[in-house]
């Protein structure tokens, strides 16, 4: 989409702005990147890479919690029930209320966790033209009513419509 006029970029950059060039490009004058860079600050350094370190950190458990647990989740299916919030904390070397915990400081259940895991195997198991009993079964479902309706609730459709749009 190009804007109906390159006068406010023109103006944002202090530069020429052209759209719909047949390349896409940032001319830099060499002598504005031979400029000296402003002087360096060790304070506001330490402080951005120590706040920098500290959301990296976060993020990194964040990712590796939610994803081990929904691996041992995924694992831990048997074919008639989903696994209890109790086994997969002991898997992971914890106890059921420090998992409860550490998922809701970032943000999720272990509900929301399994819900996500049966979506994503139920569609998987869609496109391998599994019945939708036996994927309410796998899942742990009580019956493929229940099954139907968390379908609907992750898709907005039902699995036989849901197979036919992605034939």
């Amino acid at each position: 989409m190009v804007p109906a006029s390159e006068a406010p970029y023109r103006e944002l950059l202090g530069a020429p702005v052209r759209f719909a060039a047949p390349v896409s490009a940032i001319a830099i004058d060499p002598a504005e990147l031979a400029a000296p860079l402003p002087p360096r600050d060790p304070a506001l350094h330490e402080m951005l890479t120590r706040f920098a370190e500290e959301r990296l950190a976060r993020v990194a458990v964040r990712r590796e919690l939610a994803d081990e647990v929904r691996l041992a989740v995924r694992r831990a299916f048997d074919g008639n029930r989903a696994p209890e919030v109790s086994a997969i904390a002991r898997h992971l070397g914890m106890g059921q209320r420090t998992l409860g915990r550490r998922l809701q400081e970032q943000g999720t259940t272990y509900a929301a966790l399994l819900d996500d895991v049966r979506r994503v195997t139920a569609l998987e198991l869609l496109e391998r033209d599994v019945t939708t009993a036996e994927i309410a079964f796998f899942l742990g479902y009580s019956d493929s009513r229940a099954f139907l309706r968390a379908f609907r609730r992750w898709t907005g459709l039902t699995p036989g419509r849901f197979r036919r749009s992605t034939l």
